[in-house]
């Protein structure tokens, strides 16, 4: 960390798509990590040799987005998966994948319990375009679990289902036995919300989108534990509903919710929020686009953890001229000035300072008392 020089290097020939987790095999320091064909890579943190590799996915259609964690003698994986995507071709069979959280043995790799987020997928109904489609599907977990050791337990955020019928762990926070995976109790904060990429905002819906459809208002951040000044812990989540929401980390029961922003399918909190010194400090992403009864609210919001009341916000702004016409131009294909200028990505906090990084590639620092510009 001194000078910045290369230690080791492994070349793994594979796509990482999760950040690394450092923990710890046969006394031995070592990162953890997942690639997107749900591969986990444990690796020694001083030489980079491999220790061992484990496929994690519970079934052919999970993807890994996710880090895998640490804790105790267990690896926690989370599994989302690749039908929101390939249901956009009509001669896809819509869906059968689904989000799931596996344990694996730290020192082996071998599996120990797998917590699926539906039932598996059966035949429902044959698309317009003469496909077989199956459900339920969806729920998936796209980033890191949360651990609470103290309670043995898992906490984590799912999005949307992605064909028919809906269940009620689509779009929720939910807890798991950290020793069995069993299913301690859910939240969902929307119901019935069933979309994938064969739904269009723009135009007609493919075969393979649901009906109804849907929002697509997953959880796609990492949740957060915190304490009220009572000695209640909850959970503190953001949703692309632009909804921030607290709920009792025992029972799972609201405590409180705030609407910060419109929210869409790439708006409100996207990629998590942060807690500290009894405050909640949430992003949100949503983009400008040119729509009738649209106001969008992209910014940051401070959130008093209490109460949800608000604080201080203070809106992202583009800071220069731009549209969409400018952006799709065959000769400005990525103007200097971006369309998109929303606040997408978790804030970093500090005492003082809390810093985020907007689309356009701009880093921010405000004041984290009065939301002022540092």
């Amino acid at each position: 960390k001194e000078t910045g020089c290369i230690k080791w290097h492994n070349s793994l020939g594979v796509n990482l798509r999760s950040s690394l987790s450092l923990g710890e095999v046969g006394g031995k320091k070592a990162i953890f990590f997942q690639d997107g064909n749900t591969i986990v890579h444990a690796l020694d943190a001083l030489n980079g040799e491999v220790i061992w590799t484990k496929k994690a996915a519970v079934m052919p259609q999970n993807m890994g987005t996710g880090s895998p964690i640490q804790t105790g003698d267990q690896i926690i994986v989370p599994l989302s998966a690749i039908d929101v995507a390939a249901a956009g071709d009509p001669n896809y069979e819509c869906c059968k994948g689904h989000g799931a959280i596996t344990s694996l043995d730290a020192n082996t790799g071998e599996s120990l319990w797998d917590a699926h987020m539906t039932e598996n997928a059966e035949p429902t109904t044959i698309s317009s375009a003469g496909t077989q489609l199956y459900g339920p599907a969806g729920a998936p977990i796209w980033t890191t679990p949360t651990i609470d050791t103290e309670k043995n337990r898992i906490y984590f955020g799912t999005g949307e289902n992605t064909s028919a019928p809906a269940t009620d762990t689509s779009d929720a926070i939910i807890a798991l036995d950290l020793t069995t995976g069993e299913r301690l109790w859910v939240y969902q904060a929307t119901e019935q919300d069933m979309f994938n990429m064969a739904c269009s905002g723009f135009g007609k819906d493919g075969p393979n989108c649901p009906t109804p459809k849907g929002p697509d208002l997953d959880f796609g951040g990492a949740v957060s534990l915190a304490q009220l000044a009572d000695g209640t812990d909850v959970i503190v989540a953001g949703q692309k509903a632009g909804v921030v929401h607290v709920v009792n980390a025992d029972t799972g029961e609201l405590i409180w919710k705030t609407k910060i922003s419109v929210g869409s399918a790439l708006g409100g909190v996207h990629w998590g929020l942060g807690v500290a010194n009894g405050m909640v400090f949430a992003p949100s992403s949503d983009p400008p686009f040119p729509r009738p009864g649209y106001s969008p609210k992209a910014g940051l919001y401070a959130l008093d953890l209490e109460t949800g009341d608000l604080a201080w916000s203070r809106a992202a702004e583009r800071g220069c001229e731009t549209n969409m016409a400018a952006m799709r131009s065959q000769e400005n294909k990525w103007p200097d000035c971006s369309f998109f200028y929303g606040y997408s990505a978790a804030p970093a906090i500090t005492d003082d300072v809390v810093f985020i990084g907007a689309l356009d590639g701009k880093v921010m620092a405000f004041d984290t008392e009065t939301g002022e510009t540092v």
